[in-house]
């Protein structure tokens, strides 16, 4: 893709391992779908995620000058929305995860 620095090349690794973690967790919820192990899972994934998108907004491995127009501000924009979403996506699954831990741990008393 012509916007694409060479700097691209070095947050492949990562991309790639957020695509395999998402593929990974995926397959894994076919066989075992209990709530926590997707919460585990989600965090898991999201987590990865988040790493990519902090990586790619210190690299910012995008040129987008020929095109002219709001692009490079966009993209930036999305990054620290994908940022806050994946943070805000993890405590989430963090508080449904304790949800999950409490409402196990709580039986019903019989006299």
């Amino acid at each position: 893709m012509p916007f694409l620095t060479e700097d691209f090349v070095s947050l492949l690794w990562l991309v790639n391992l957020s695509i395999l973690a998402s593929a990974i967790a995926n397959v894994a919820y076919l066989g075992y779908d209990a709530a926590w192990f997707k919460s585990v899972g989600q965090i898991g994934v999201t987590a990865t995620g988040l790493l990519a998108a902090i990586r790619m907004r210190q690299v910012y491995p995008f040129d987008f000058s020929p095109y002219g127009g709001p692009w490079e501000t966009l993209t930036r924009l999305m990054l620290v929305i994908a940022i806050f979403g994946s943070i805000v996506a993890i405590l989430v699954e963090l508080v449904r995860l304790a949800g999950l831990g409490l409402s196990a741990g709580v039986r019903p008393q019989t006299h």
